[in-house]
């Protein structure tokens, strides 16, 4: 009897495991990026997560298909530069599937977009922007202007 219920619960378990990593109905799901490197961290997520600003930098997020105003925010830590970029991308995105933020550092410039996870096929087209730098890698943006930019964001 002890083996079926620990055999029962193990299923249980594991359902549950690969009910959490589904995309739902009408959804798709945004990873966020991440690279730890010898000069520290490079990360780029979505500045807004329900039209406010996001403080969790949870790695997927799954949100409702169509056509979207997103915006970004990507920090890097690189040798001669630690500094924030934000960029506004419009998108449309398809159920089920899945997207992930991408992002390429050169010196002062940042290149951003949203490709397919699985297809590595760029949906978003590459948006250009600075690094700015902070004095201790501060936030460009208030959190009042971010707020102002994310009244304007459909995520």
């Amino acid at each position: 009897m002890k083996k079926t219920g620990l055999i029962l619960s193990a299923l249980l378990a594991l359902s549950v495991v690969g009910c959490s990593s589904s995309i739902r109905e009408g959804h798709f799901k945004i990873e966020y990026f991440k690279d730890k490197h010898k000069h520290g961290t490079d990360l780029v997520f979505l500045t807004c997560d329900r039209q406010r600003q996001n403080f969790s930098y949870a790695r997927t997020k799954q949100y409702p298909v169509g056509r979207h105003n997103i915006l970004v925010t990507a920090y890097t830590e690189g040798a001669s530069i630690i500094g924030y970029s934000y960029v506004q991308m419009m998108v449309n995105l398809e159920a089920g599937k899945r997207y992930q933020l991408a992002r390429k550092v050169d010196g002062e410039n940042i290149s951003i977009w949203l490709e397919d996870a699985n297809t590595k096929a760029n949906v978003s087209g590459v948006v250009k922007a600075k690094v700015i730098s902070r004095p201790e890698g501060m936030p460009v943006k208030t959190s009042r202007d971010i707020s102002e930019m994310c009244s304007t964001s459909t995520l």
